[in-house]
């Protein structure tokens, strides 16, 4: 299930991805919505006017577009917005591609390592947490230990995801966090 707001979007994109053998990047998208008259024309607004570092400008929006895409997930007893596509884990490495989660063909190794990329994208939001906490303990005893309660369990997580790739003999950045 798809939120409604960028349903429209979403098919596009799964349009350019499909043609593209299954992978989708920020220069593919920005190529298919030149075109005026093309569904994703409008998202990209004034950025075809700017001059100066227009490609790298209409690249980031794409990026953007990429981001807001979302699934709805149905995991009682939550729903959670997750993300439709992300950075594809067999892309060559500085390649900027993407992958659907709904595609079916990665392996658990790409699972892995896509849930390694999401997880480090969560550490400076740790270390902002941690200092938002450090500051509100001194009102509020007890907020910095249930953030690292927290920060523990999936800290666990990514260690076994980490050695778990590590054991198949793969290359891992592993995750900077610590509990």
């Amino acid at each position: 299930m798809f939120p409604k707001k960028y349903e429209r979007y979403r098919i596009e994109c799964e349009a350019i991805r499909r043609a593209h053998h299954g992978h989708i990047t920020p220069r593919m998208i920005v190529t298919a919505a030149r075109p005026v008259k093309h569904p994703l024309h409008k998202w990209f607004g004034k950025l075809w006017d700017a001059g100066y570092a227009q490609q790298k400008a209409l690249e980031d929006r794409a990026r953007e577009l990429l981001r807001v895409i979302t699934v709805v997930v149905v995991s009682k007893p939550k729903t959670i917005l997750a993300p439709y596509y992300v950075h594809d884990p067999r892309a060559p490495p500085n390649v900027q591609r993407y992958a659907a989660l709904s595609s079916g063909d990665f392996s658990r190794e790409d699972a892995r390592n896509i849930i390694l990329t999401e997880i480090a994208r969560i550490e400076g939001c740790v270390a902002r947490a941690r200092g938002a906490a450090l500051e509100l303990a001194k009102r509020y005893p007890g907020v910095l230990g249930e953030l690292e309660d927290g920060l523990a369990q999936i800290v666990g997580v990514a260690r076994r995801l980490s050695s778990r790739h590590k054991r198949n003999g793969r290359k891992s950045e592993g995750s900077r966090l610590s509990a």
